[in-house]
């Protein structure tokens, strides 16, 4: 081989690298993207989670005074 070509052959390895190098950097950054976007999706779970639990919460004890309240009614005495 003589420099010409060894210069050009070196170059091309050069540019695989680089594109090798930028791909590399593309999928890591939308790995994190990816990983920022399961997180959000983690809270927005989290906090439905919670709201719900909360609701279920208000649920049982408004069922538990009504509940009570039928008792008082239908017993005439405190439960």
């Amino acid at each position: 081989m003589d420099s010409h070509a060894t210069l050009i052959a070196s170059n091309v390895v050069s540019m695989n690298q680089d594109v090798s190098t930028e791909i590399y950097h593309v999928t890591i950054e939308q790995r994190g993207i990816t990983g920022k976007v399961v997180n959000m999706n983690r809270d927005v779970l989290t906090a439905i989670y919670h709201v719900t639990m909360e609701q279920m919460g208000i649920a049982n004890r408004r069922r538990t005074f009504f509940w009570r309240a039928m008792q008082l009614v239908l017993t005439r005495k405190w439960v």
